[in-house]
C-alpha cells in the first residue's frame, strides 16, 4: 500500500500513544495498567499495522497468547478490555464476540477470616495498622481513603465525613457526600497519630508528604511478608530500570496474590456490620451503594471458624 492510501489511516503504535497520553490523569495503578495491557497486545501483533486491520483473528491471537503463558482469565479479560477501550475511543467496534471473552466467575463476598486478618495485622508497621484499620472500619474505597483530610474526621461523633476533592480531581462515586462511622479504637488512635503526621491536611502520606497512592501494593506486600498468598497466582509485570522488559511471576514468590486486595477489606466491613445486627438499609448508606441489589452482594458468608460455637449449639449429637 503506498503512502496515498494509507494517509487517512491510523496507525495502533500511534493509537495507543495517543491513548495513553489521555489516561496520563488516570491513578498512576490505572494508568499503568493501561500501560501493560497496551503494550503486550503490541507485542502479539505480527504484520497488523492500521487500527483497521484489527479483526477478531487479531483479538483471538492476543487472547491464546496470554492463555499459553498461563494468565488467569479475569486478567486474560481485564487485557482484552483495554483493547477494547482503545477501539472504542477511535471509533471502532469491538470485533470479537463476547462469549469468546475468558469467562469471569462472579466472585463471591467472602470476608477475611478472623485468623488472617490476625497474621496479616501481626507483620505491619504501626503505621500500616492504622491505614488499614481504617479501611476495615471505614468500608471506605480505595481513592476515599487516599484523600481522607484531617478536617473530614470528626472525633467526637467518631466519624469519617467522605467529600470529593475537586481541587485534587478526586470525586466521589455517585458523586454524593456521607458520613460513615468509625470503630472507637480507631477513633482513639488518629489523634495521636495527628499529633505526629506529617502532613496538616492528608491523614495517610507516603514519603513525600503526598496522599498516598500505593496502598494496594504495600498491601500485597505485606500478605506475601505474612506467608498468606495462595501460591497459584501468574500475572506479568516490569521489570528493569534502564531497560525494561516484560516478566511472568507467581504469587509464590511476588506480591500479587488476587486474594488479596483492599476492596475485600470493604466487604469484610460490610460483612461484620450485618453480622453485629446493623440494617441493611444502613449499611446501604455507609457504603454509598444506590442500589440495595449491590449491598446485598457484598454481605458475606460468615467463616465456619466464627460460627462453631453456634453451629455446635445448633446441632448437637443426640
Amino acid at each position: 500500500m503506498d503512502g496515498m492510501e494509507s494517509v487517512n489511516r491510523v496507525e495502533i503504535k500511534k493509537a495507543v500513544a495517543d491513548f495513553l497520553e489521555l489516561k496520563k490523569s488516570k491513578a498512576k495503578t490505572t494508568f499503568a495498567g493501561y500501560q501493560l495491557h497496551l503494550t503486550q497486545f503490541l507485542a502479539s501483533l505480527k504484520h497488523t499495522r492500521f487500527l483497521d486491520e484489527i479483526t477478531v483473528e487479531t483479538m483471538r491471537n492476543f487472547a491464546k497468547k496470554m492463555e499459553s503463558e498461563g494468565l488467569a482469565g479475569r486478567t486474560r479479560h481485564n487485557r482484552l478490555m483495554s483493547v477494547v477501550f482503545l477501539l472504542k475511543k477511535n471509533g471502532i467496534q469491538n470485533p470479537m464476540p463476547w462469549d469468546e471473552f475468558p469467562i469471569v466467575d462472579e466472585e463471591a463476598a467472602i470476608a477475611y477470616t478472623n485468623a488472617e486478618l490476625d497474621r496479616l495485622f501481626a507483620k505491619m508497621s504501626a503505621a500500616d495498622k492504622l491505614l488499614f484499620n481504617f479501611f476495615l472500619g471505614s468500608g471506605c474505597r480505595e481513592p476515599e481513603v487516599v484523600f481522607a483530610a484531617w478536617p473530614d474526621l470528626d472525633f467526637e461523633r467518631g466519624t469519617y465525613n467522605v467529600r470529593s476533592k475537586p481541587e485534587e480531581g478526586f470525586y466521589l462515586k455517585n458523586h454524593e457526600s456521607r458520613e460513615v462511622p468509625l470503630p472507637s479504637d480507631l477513633v482513639k488512635a488518629l489523634p495521636t497519630a495527628k499529633k505526629t503526621a506529617r502532613h496538616d491536611r492528608w491523614v495517610f502520606v507516603n514519603r513525600s508528604g503526598l496522599p498516598d497512592k500505593h496502598m494496594l501494593r504495600r498491601f500485597k506486600a505485606i500478605a506475601l511478608d505474612a506467608d498468606l498468598n495462595c501460591g497459584h497466582c501468574k500475572t506479568t509485570i516490569t521489570m528493569g530500570r534502564a531497560t525494561k522488559r516484560q516478566v511472568q511471576v507467581s504469587c509464590k514468590d511476588y506480591a500479587v496474590c488476587e486474594h488479596w486486595y483492599l476492596h475485600r477489606l470493604r466487604k469484610t466491613c460490610a460483612t461484620r456490620w450485618q453480622e453485629n445486627g446493623i440494617p441493611l438499609r444502613t449499611i446501604q448508606a455507609w457504603l454509598a451503594h444506590k442500589d440495595l441489589n449491590t449491598t446485598q452482594k457484598y454481605l458475606g458468608v460468615t467463616g465456619i471458624d466464627e460460627l462453631r460455637t453456634k453451629i455446635n449449639s445448633a446441632s448437637k449429637v443426640r
